[in-house]
């Protein structure tokens, strides 16, 4: 289970500290940890898919993201090419110890902030602690307390998707089969309509009267 923290906040900046035990070792768990394509949050990423995100840790490397070419609607096909985003940059490497990146995530890429990211892998027993601790500071358009606690909801809910893929201390593993999902895992987006009507199908229906046969 993650642990998330606000270290400290202020209206100069934040720190967030979150933490996971996973069942990996640190050499195991820092090959994964270092490929973000694995886990990371599909909604968190500009293209809208993890599948694109890269990640060299070492020194200088970066944390990019791959944005396909649009579609060609304007008959300019030769102009259109791929983008891409640099997330962070790595300025700190020790394969199976720590990482450091620096550079603003999500919405904190637009504002003119220093955020720094440092990640531990500390080994305990029957497995590994990964810490994460994000510093931010400098000036944003967002009101301190909002982006502090948003960024350390995502931060929280990104080591959380981590742990599950390597397992964490504590937790039953995870069948490589998915189970069967019930009828009730398939939500329609209006739930609230879905219950309404679902009631309404289960309320008895009115009696009737019965229709006397003519003579």
């Amino acid at each position: 289970m993650a642990h998330a923290e606000l270290v400290s906040e202020s209206d100069a900046g934040f720190v967030s500290r979150v933490t996971v035990d996973v069942r990996a070792s640190p050499s195991d768990a820092w090959p994964v940890m270092t490929t973000p394509s694995g886990w990371w949050m599909d909604r968190h990423t500009f293209s809208g898919t993890a599948a694109n995100l890269t990640l060299m840790p070492s020194a200088g490397g970066c944390f990019c993201e791959k944005l396909p070419a649009a579609d060609d609607k304007s008959g300019q096909a030769k102009l259109l090419r791929p983008g891409s985003v640099e997330h962070m940059r790595v300025v700190y490497a020790q394969p199976g110890e720590a990482l450091r990146l620096v550079g603003g995530l999500g919405p904190l890429q637009s504002e003119a902030v220093s955020a720094a990211l440092t990640m531990t892998l500390k080994p305990i027993a029957g497995g590994t602690r990964i810490t994460w601790v994000y510093v931010v500071g400098g000036y944003t358009r967002y009101k301190p307390a909002e982006i502090a606690k948003m960024v350390d909801a995502v931060m929280a809910a990104q080591i959380a998707r981590l742990g599950e893929k390597l397992g964490v201390v504590g937790k039953p593993a995870v069948s490589a089969v998915p189970a069967a999902k019930s009828p009730a895992d398939h939500k329609a987006p209006n739930a609230a309509f879905d219950a309404a009507m679902a009631d309404k199908a289960r309320a008895k229906p009115a009696a009737k009267t019965p229709v006397k046969p003519r003579p």
